[in-house]
């Protein structure tokens, strides 16, 4: 009992000094060995990149940057400028009907993606700071399958997250 006493004594004393340190969460272990911390969870930062700036949208079948996402790209550049501690994660997507094969649908993605990435890079993010994915495929499942809804499913989505 005494055993335990003391080993809940030093787990208090070790988190309570941790907490004060500013850390929010402890490394899994301390320089001197092992720790007795409790799994810490941290949610990360939110995108500074929200709302409408978030996706840029194609043409069926094209990889080329209209008017309209070189806008919205414009401002994520800015955004990514004055949020130098952030990288950003560019993850292309295209419609049920842009090719037949899954290889050309993560092709048309990934032009995507490296169309976005290029436009950024031109626009002084470090290209360091941007990861491409190509998925192929759209999150969503139609139950129509008008060109609004096709359209709406052809986007590069920029999420950016801490360093």
């Amino acid at each position: 009992m005494r055993l335990l006493g003391f080993f809940l004594i030093i787990f208090i004393t070790l988190a309570g000094a941790r907490a004060h340190a500013g850390d929010p969460c402890p490394p899994n272990v301390a320089p001197g060995g092992l720790d007795f911390y409790l799994p810490c969870i941290v949610h990360p930062l939110p995108s500074p990149i929200s709302g409408k700036d978030i996706s840029v949208f194609f043409a069926s079948g094209s990889a080329t940057l209209s008017i309209a996402a070189k806008k919205t790209l414009d401002r994520q550049a800015e955004i990514l400028r004055s949020h130098a501690d952030f990288n950003a994660r560019l993850i292309g997507f295209t419609d049920t009907r842009e090719a037949t094969k899954s290889s050309q649908k993560s092709a048309l993605a990934m032009a995507r993606t490296s169309a976005v990435k290029a436009y950024l890079v031109k626009h002084g993010i470090k290209a360091e700071r941007l990861t491409v994915v190509g998925n192929g495929h759209s999150p969503i499942i139609p139950r129509h399958t008008t060109e609004e809804v096709l359209a709406s499913m052809r986007y590069v989505w920029t999420y950016a997250t801490e360093r």
